[in-house]
């Protein structure tokens, strides 16, 4: 299916597109709202939404190569791959609702939200990069014990 094919499209699929554009569209609006009202007025509506992807798209991409991490997605698994774009994307547009609210109403400066959202997005890089060692040893582990085990029943 290509994605022009909206046709053959399935209601869940289109329902979760939409849920997944909103997510990574929306919190960028907010976040413009939230700092810069000025720039709300000022720009196009489409240069707003470009605009206001462009804040997302980068913390929705990190998120979602920790969500085909996470969930050991295959490279050719398409589904695999729309669903974890789609779950980061509403993990990432709930965290970025949070801390902008959280930093609106305490007054906090943009860069320093912009600074501890790199610094967590960092962060879950190197836990996922100890996860995956880890997860990886583990299965090498358990591929040698069970290779031992069929040789020992063998003899």
């Amino acid at each position: 299916m290509q994605w022009w094919d909206i046709k053959n499209l399935k209601k869940k699929d289109f329902m979760l597109s939409l849920w997944g554009a909103l997510f990574l569209v929306l919190p960028g609006i907010v976040a413009i709202i939230a700092f810069n009202q000025d720039l709300l007025f000022k720009l196009n509506w489409a240069i707003l939404i470009l605009l206001s992807a462009a804040i997302m798209f980068p913390f929705v991409v990190l998120n979602t190569v920790a969500a085909l991490v996470c969930r050991d997605v295959k490279p050719n698994d398409e589904e695999g791959l729309f669903y974890s774009f789609f779950l980061s994307a509403f993990i990432t547009g709930f965290a970025a609702y949070a801390i902008i609210a959280i930093s609106y109403y305490n007054h906090y400066h943009i860069g320093l939200i912009v600074e501890i959202s790199i610094i967590a997005e960092f962060l879950l890089i190197i836990f996922l990069s100890i996860y995956d060692n880890a997860r990886t040893r583990r299965k090498k582990h358990l591929k040698d014990k069970k290779r031992a085990m069929s040789k020992m029943n063998r003899d």
